[in-house]
């Protein structure tokens, strides 16, 4: 079930905005695209250094929002195993579409999306694409809708890292798309009428991820990152009371929404 007016948004703030899409609902959504694409197939297995090993890092401050990058210490074993891992040109390939094929596909009565929560979907299509190609990776989408079908921090990230670990699940994700999945859910936040952190920030948040790991770069096993993703200082005051505030006007109108893509086009030629 979706986000109840009375239930607390990100574990703080109460939402203006109700949505009865669920978790699953996203992920029938992606297996629907994934079924009718050739190129699944064509995904090849690739080596994936597994991290074995106790992690130590230093703890947060509670003054420590600089932003500044987590020293680590680990004990890490590496042991190779054999993962099929998209690259995010396959995901590109997959996932990419036109808004009315999308529409299609989110409007099939087996995932059972309502009407509002229809044209909550194709607005968020809309404000990605406001370069007006007509087309973009859908995981988008569902990786912003994904803030809004969720109890807390931690099951947005799962929830988030879900939608774009795919076609096959790997547990496995790029520094790239790792950067890529925050600024997504940083530029939703416009959408739902919150404030957003500076590109740099989000920046901070990953390499602080990969220090943290003991890597500059590569393939990380995200699930043993979520929970430090999650209480990280950047993390933490994005879902602030002090930094958002009590009270948020929720969710642009049509209008707004029409506007704001025809600025950002014009701005953009």
């Amino acid at each position: 079930m979706g986000h109840d007016v009375s239930r607390p948004y990100m574990n703080i703030h109460p939402l203006a905005f109700v949505t009865m899409t669920t978790e699953k609902q996203l992920y029938t959504i992606l297996d629907k695209i994934e079924a009718q694409s050739d190129l699944k197939q064509s995904i090849s297995a690739v080596d994936y250094e597994d991290e074995v090993g106790e992690q130590n890092s230093r703890p947060f401050s509670s003054s420590e929002i600089s932003f500044g990058f987590e020293r680590s210490t680990s004990t890490k074993s590496p042991s190779k195993s054999l993962r099929l891992v998209a690259s995010q040109e396959d995901k590109d390939k997959i996932f990419t579409m036109t808004q009315e094929e999308f529409s299609e596909i989110i409007r099939d009565e087996n995932i059972g999306l309502n009407s509002t929560d229809i044209e909550l979907f194709l607005n968020i299509f809309q404000l990605i694409d406001l370069a007006g190609v007509g087309k973009i990776n859908v995981q988008k989408v569902c990786v912003i809708i994904s803030m809004l079908v969720t109890n807390d921090i931690e099951h947005c990230l799962e929830c988030s890292l879900a939608c774009i670990d795919r076609p096959y699940p790997s547990d496995v994700i790029e520094k790239k798309e790792l950067l890529g999945m925050f600024t997504v859910m940083n530029d939703g936040l416009y959408y739902f009428g919150d404030k957003f952190h500076l590109a740099e920030h989000i920046e901070n948040l990953v390499n602080s991820t990969y220090t943290t790991a003991g890597l500059l770069d590569g393939p990380i096993g995200y699930k043993q990152y979520i929970s430090y993703m999650a209480a990280h200082p950047i993390v933490e005051l994005l879902v602030s009371i002090q930094f958002q505030g009590n009270v948020r006007s929720k969710i642009l109108s049509k209008e707004e929404i029409e506007k704001h893509v025809y600025l950002e086009r014009i701005k953009n030629t």
